[in-house]
């Protein structure tokens, strides 16, 4: 039962929209579908085991390593899975756009404090090692130029064409406090 006020039109649930099921999106709540979504994630060693596709240092800095295996992914999975009902795996369309998908995985705002990303082929996610800042060190940090920044310029200058679309999302993670 809906609560008072709120119509069926105007629910919403969470939804994944990346094919290893981590990232979510809210979207509007299909009454001709049931409200139980379960989710199931590709992780990096499922895509190794079964298809032979690592996640390397080029598959995070090189634009068209990156475009070409997240093509070939989405591939696989309407392949595999596409007859399932409800089966539903990201907005993206990888062949007419650049896909910025977790490149640096979550290691981009660790490299926009030139902290060494290291890239770990067992996990799959680009890491890097705990900076042990002290309290002032760590206070003293001022706000890397972002626009400027190797990193964000590795993955930005790859776009070659501007007409063309930017999709997915960077990693924002990997920076805590102990």
């Amino acid at each position: 039962m809906m609560s008072s006020g709120v119509s069926q039109a105007e629910t919403y649930r969470i939804q994944p929209y990346h094919m290893n099921g981590l990232n979510w999106t809210l979207v509007p709540d299909d009454p001709e579908r049931d409200n139980i979504v379960i989710v199931t994630g590709f992780m990096p060693n499922w895509w190794d085991h079964e298809y032979g596709i690592s996640f390397r240092r080029d598959f995070h800095l090189d634009p068209e390593v990156h475009a070409a295996t997240l093509r070939r992914m989405a591939m696989l999975l309407n392949e595999r899975f596409g007859e399932l009902p409800n089966f539903f795996f990201s907005p993206f369309d990888y062949e007419d756009s650049y896909p910025t998908e977790r490149r640096y995985g979550d290691a981009l705002i660790p490299a926009l404090f030139d902290i060494e990303v290291s890239y770990d082929e067992a996990s799959g996610h680009p890491y890097t090692d705990c900076a042990g800042l002290s309290d002032r060190q760590a206070l003293a940090l001022t706000v890397p130029d972002v626009e400027n920044h190797p990193a964000l310029r590795a993955v930005m200058d790859g776009r070659l064409d501007a007409d063309v679309p930017i999709v997915g999302e960077l990693g924002f993670e990997g920076v805590m406090r102990s």
